[in-house]
């Protein structure tokens, strides 16, 4: 394929969303049917993994913006894609280094704690009526482009600056990790009218936090977890307002404490190997500080 066949991938709207969101979860959907059998995401499962490739695809698309754009002074779409899969592939190897030496499944500690199906049900029956005050909250705003002030003002701006091959300036020391992944959407589609595809990558985060709760329901069969779940979509939908797919970096900063935390949970329940927690609870901890200050909560 050559470089104006690559480039007319950016006019098929549907397919180029699909390549921004694998370039966003470090290409591990595409890869799944390989890497299922390595130790690492076996262990972690599909969701889980997905989560993960979420902060290793984000830190490695930040990275390469800022070499390409700051150091080298010279963007391109090729460019940026190929270095942000060399630097996903060399995290993810890292991630498969440390499990490879865990024992099989059968043989971990921990024991999941059943609930009865009653308070089961009684769960899921929360999760699904939260879910649907949840979804009709968000989908009358959809499609549609930012409004609140600091995403126009700030975060989506700084993506536009970055999109222009521009470092960003008066970012007020704001971290540029949700920035350049909004602007990695723009060099993606190439244009800036596709802001409202742009939007609704932000609800990937607070979906990501549903996910990683399901996971640990899927895990453990504790009933707290969807419990939780359906807690985090109230908050959603009557405390954080529309901050969902604001465009703001609270969200996107929680998902990847959320992410730390379960890690070193499931490695301390012995779900996982402790050197695949610390390592992924350590990108986790890493995309969390880059997404907003208060993500450095994560590192206490």
């Amino acid at each position: 394929m050559n470089f104006g066949t690559f480039l007319s991938l950016q006019d098929h709207a549907l397919l180029t969303i699909w390549l921004v969101f694998l370039h966003w979860t470090a290409y591990v959907p595409l890869a799944w049917p390989v890497i299922r059998h390595q130790a690492p995401f076996m262990q972690l499962g599909p969701g889980l993994s997905i989560a993960l490739g979420l902060a290793v695809g984000l830190l490695a698309n930040f990275q390469a913006f800022f070499f390409l754009v700051v150091v080298l002074e010279h963007f391109s779409l090729l460019v940026l894609i190929s270095l942000s899969l060399i630097l996903s592939v060399g995290m993810l190897a890292l991630l498969r280094w440390s499990a490879r030496q865990w024992p099989e499944s059968g043989s971990r500690n921990a024991e999941p704690l059943a609930h009865g199906h009653a308070m089961n049900l009684l769960a899921g029956l929360a999760v699904l009526t939260t879910l649907g005050l949840f979804i009709a909250q968000v989908l009358p705003d959809m499609p549609g482009v930012f409004v609140a002030w600091d995403a126009v003002v700030s975060w989506n701006r700084w993506a536009t600056e970055w999109n222009e091959h521009m470092p960003p300036v008066f970012t007020m020391g704001y971290p540029q990790l949700l920035p350049t992944g909004l602007a990695s959407i723009y060099a993606w589609l190439d244009s800036q009218k596709v802001e409202p595809v742009a939007r609704g990558f932000m609800l990937v985060f607070p979906l990501g936090i549903c996910m990683l709760f399901w996971d640990g329901f899927r895990r453990l069969k504790n009933s707290a977890f969807l419990f939780g779940m359906a807690c985090w979509l109230m908050m959603l939908r009557f405390v954080l307002g529309g901050m969902a797919d604001s465009g703001y970096a609270d969200v996107p900063a929680a998902f990847f404490v959320a992410l730390a935390a379960y890690l070193l949970l499931l490695g301390h329940l012995r779900q996982i190997p402790g050197e695949l927690a610390f390592l992924g609870s350590a990108l986790g901890c890493a995309a969390a500080v880059l997404t907003k200050q208060p993500g450095g909560i994560a590192w206490v």
